[in-house]
C-alpha cells in the first residue's frame, strides 16, 4: 500500500506545478526588476564617486602645484619672454600637426568648391552676355574677375591680419600640393 500512496503524492506534486509557476512569474519578473533598479542606482553611484573624485583630485593637485610654484618662484617663468615664445611655438606645432590630418585637405576641398561655386556664379551672367550656350564657346573667354558688363568687380578688402604667428605656416600650406 505504501507504493500506491507515493505514487498519488507525485501526480498530485505534478498537478500543483501550473498553479506553482504561475505564482512564481510574477516573483521572478519583481526580482529582475530590482535587480535592473539595483544596478541602474549601483552604476550611478559609481559614476557620481568617479567624478567626485576626479574634481577632488585635480583640485588637490591644482593646489599644490600652485603652492610648489609659488616657492619656487615660478611666477616669474610664466610672465617671461622664454614662456611666451614657448606658448607660440606650441600653437604653430600643434597648427602644423593639424596640416597632417585628413580633416584639413577636406577643410581645402570645401573652401575650393566654395571658390568654384562664386566664380561659377560671377561667370554665369557672361555667359549669358557672351551667348556661350552657343556651339564653339571658348570658355577661355570668361573671367570670374569680370562682372556681367565684362567690368572689373570692385575690390575686395581682406580683412587685416593682427596677429603673423602663423605666417610661416601660411608660406608652407601655399607651396603644399592639394592636386592628389
Amino acid at each position: 500500500m505504501l507504493a500506491p500512496t507515493a505514487h498519488t503524492r507525485v501526480e498530485e506534486h505534478h498537478a500543483h506545478a501550473p498553479t506553482q509557476k504561475k505564482k512564481i512569474k510574477p516573483l521572478e519578473a519583481k526580482l529582475e526588476d530590482q535587480a535592473f533598479r539595483s544596478q541602474v542606482e549601483l552604476e550611478t553611484t559609481r559614476t557620481v564617486a568617479m567624478e567626485s573624485g576626479k574634481t577632488e583630485g585635480f583640485l588637490a593637485g591644482w593646489a599644490v602645484g600652485k603652492e610648489e610654484c609659488l616657492i619656487a618662484g615660478c611666477g616669474a617663468y610664466l610672465s617671461s619672454m622664454e614662456h611666451q615664445m614657448f606658448i607660440l611655438d606650441t600653437r604653430l606645432q600643434g597648427a602644423r600637426g593639424f596640416l597632417k590630418f585628413p580633416a584639413f585637405k577636406v577643410a581645402i576641398e570645401v573652401k575650393a568648391v566654395d571658390y568654384l561655386d562664386e566664380g561659377f556664379e560671377r561667370c554665369q551672367p557672361q555667359v549669358q552676355k557672351l551667348k556661350g550656350f552657343t556651339e564653339g564657346f571658348d570658355l577661355s573667354w570668361l573671367d570670374p574677375t569680370l562682372d556681367r558688363n565684362l567690368a572689373a568687380f570692385p575690390e575686395e578688402e581682406a580683412p587685416p591680419i593682427e596677429i603673423d604667428e602663423f605666417q610661416s605656416l601660411v608660406e608652407e600650406v601655399e607651396k603644399m600640393d592639394f592636386s592628389s
